[in-house]
């Protein structure tokens, strides 16, 4: 049932890659703020709670140096910490994964424990429990056992879930679909197939469904099944500006009601105008109308609050549903009091889960010894309040460039000024075309660009070129 869930999933661990070559300097304009990453707290080391012997009790764990990076030494202090508990006989890290591979005793094999979730939440733990408190959620995985899990019985206990993408970044040197089993459902928001009992919620990998003999469609549609008949819809919050209807169900499960289709859609009559909806954290869902801009910039704000506030966040954008019913993100148009405030949610969630897309692909590149640029995509805020984001291309740079609402080309630092200039990322595609398309294996997309545009496809950009004051998309 759901209701008294824990989550366990997986993430690649992030790395620093050299500097490529030096930047072009940014435009001077206001920046987007992006969202501040929530201060990690040292592990403490306090000893793991005495369990009574199932085994002969086995030589002390050599201390493990303290890791730089804040992924791997919890990888390190958690394995330290398995190695002292009697009902484990082997632990090892496994670096790629951001995971461990834990024997049981008394159990053939070994299962992997993937501690992106274990990360975050134990920062939210006091210190000096913080040991005590991830013991205790590993002890449920102790007496776990997935393999044996049948698809008769896992089918009855899928549920959906949604999480920004870079929750997990599933890349390979091959470009290799990712382990876990979902799909995209909003720009930089995924939803994945959970399995579900009364101690924890993990998600389900592709393995599984090989196992089970059935593809992501059939198990996403089982699951969007088994929440249309748990989960309790949204209530009436107030009337303040208009009717608002949050989830109050607190069972882990708030936000994921976003994914159920036709839900969102299911709300227009009971809303003013066309229902919007967001989902700035795991346990919040609010739904309204656009009828009145009081309505959107309440919804907005809080977005964006929530969001910023929370460590299990999902998204600050607001969002609506498109004439078939789907949902999709909020567009305002030009002129709209709130147009501004709603692309500005939209910026700052790109933001974000493109600097956890490049963060994993420095690190993998730094393990694989690829000499490959990734570029950042940056914000700014005009003077009119327009928010956009945009992304250097430089001449003589292997790069893979992000989706962005313009393009920065420059030819160095010792080139005339006249020889840097900024071009609508539409207007690229459609002057470079197949030159110019996102490569396979990246998600959030970008191009991959080992060569800078000839002389006549740069004098055509150059001409197609805007000053940021003027852009609108």
């Amino acid at each position: 049932m759901a209701g008294k869930t824990k989550k366990v999933a997986k993430k690649k661990p992030v790395a620093t890659k050299k500097a490529a070559k030096k930047k072009k300097a940014a435009p001077k304009k206001k920046p987007v703020a992006k969202k501040a990453a929530p201060k990690k707290k040292p592990v403490a080391k306090k000893a793991a709670p005495k369990k009574k012997p199932v085994a002969a009790k086995k030589p002390a764990a050599k201390k493990r140096p303290k890791a730089a990076d804040p992924r791997r030494h919890f990888a390190d202090h958690l394995a330290a910490l398995l190695e002292d508990d009697e009902r484990v006989s082997s632990v090892a890290i496994v670096a790629d994964e951001f995971a461990l591979r834990v024997g049981i005793v008394g159990r053939e094999g070994a299962f992997m424990v993937y501690l992106e979730n274990f990360f975050r939440e134990s920062r939210e733990v006091d210190p000096d429990h913080r040991d005590a408190y991830v013991l205790e959620r590993l002890g449920a995985l102790f007496s776990a056992d997935e393999e044996s899990v049948s698809w008769e019985v896992g089918a009855e206990r899928l549920l959906p879930v949604i999480r920004p993408t870079g929750f997990y970044v599933g890349l390979s040197a091959n470009g290799q679909d990712p382990a876990l089993a979902g799909c995209p459902f909003l720009p930089f928001v995924d939803v994945y197939v959970a399995l579900d009992d009364d101690q924890r919620l993990s998600l389900v990998r592709n393995a599984d469904l090989e196992r089970w003999g059935v593809s992501l469609d059939d198990a996403l549609a089982r699951a969007m099944a088994n929440a249309e008949r748990l989960f309790a819809p949204p209530e009436l919050c107030d009337r303040d500006v208009g009717p608002l209807f949050h989830v109050v169900a607190d069972d882990s499960y708030e936000s994921s009601r976003l994914a159920l289709p036709g839900l969102l859609a299911s709300f227009a009559g009971r809303v003013d105008g066309r229902p919007i909806a967001i989902v700035p954290e795991r346990a919040q869902f609010w739904i309204g109308g656009d009828a009145r801009p009081e309505m959107i910039e309440r919804l907005a704000g809080m977005a964006e609050r929530e969001y910023e506030a929370s460590n299990r966040s999902i998204s600050p954008a607001v969002y609506t549903v498109a004439d078939d019913g789907t949902v999709v993100p909020l567009r305002l148009p030009s002129g709209h009091p709130c147009a501004h405030q709603v692309r500005l949610g939209h910026v700052k969630l790109a933001l974000r889960e493109y600097g956890e897309q490049k963060d994993a692909l420095d690190a993998l590149h730094e393990r694989e010894n690829i000499d490959l640029f990734v570029a950042s995509v940056s914000g700014l805020q005009r003077s009119d309040g327009f928010p956009l984001t945009w992304a250097m291309w430089g001449e003589g740079i292997d790069t893979l460039l992000p989706v962005v609402d313009v393009v920065m080309l420059t030819r160095g630092d010792d080139a005339p000024a006249e020889d840097t200039f900024f071009v609508p990322f539409e207007r690229v595609i459609e002057i470079l075309g197949e030159g110019f398309v996102p490569a396979p294996g990246y998600h959030p997309p970008r191009v991959r660009l080992s060569a800078f545009p000839d002389a006549e496809a740069l004098e055509a950009l150059r001409a197609a070129s805007v000053r940021l004051e003027d852009f609108h998309d």
